[in-house]
């Protein structure tokens, strides 16, 4: 919790292809532990971004990107 990350589109990537960016600098809120093997991140973005990184969560797998 606290720390920023970006998170990317993971999904139909061709060799060489930039991931498509998500979302930028999301603060990471939470860590729900979830089933086996499931791994889960609760992020903060503007509300204005919420309703887009929603959908591209539910349609493609994520990355999470951690800022140093």
């Amino acid at each position: 919790p606290g720390d920023l990350v970006d998170l990317v589109g993971t999904a139909d990537l061709a060799p060489g292809q930039a991931p498509a960016l998500a979302a930028h600098a999301a603060r990471v809120r939470d860590a729900p532990v979830g089933r086996s093997g499931a791994r889960s991140l609760l992020v903060e973005v503007p509300e204005a971004d919420a309703a887009r990184l929603a959908a591209t969560a539910a349609g493609t797998p994520l990355a999470v990107v951690v800022h140093g």
